[in-house]
């Protein structure tokens, strides 16, 4: 599965990934998986994205952000 990724979250709107704990030469050892769901300032990341110069399409970042929903398709090409 996914233990996270760099970016914006899609399908929550929080932060979310995996700690993972085991023994790494040993095939037999226990491995302990911790999902991990945090919630963050999502007003901040809109602010500071709106702040930005340059960026192409930051309405669609900050729909992404506000909704968990993907928003790419909205414009065309991406």
């Amino acid at each position: 599965f996914n233990t996270g990724s760099v970016g914006n979250s899609l399908g929550l709107t929080s932060i979310q990934y995996v700690i993972m704990q085991g023994e790494e030469n040993d095939a037999s050892a226990p491995l302990d998986f911790t999902l991990v769901n945090l919630p963050y300032d999502r007003d901040a990341a809109v602010e500071e994205t709106r702040q930005q110069k340059g960026l192409r399409h930051p309405e669609i970042f900050i729909a992404e952000i506000m909704t968990g929903k993907y928003a790419r398709h909205l414009v065309g090409g991406m």
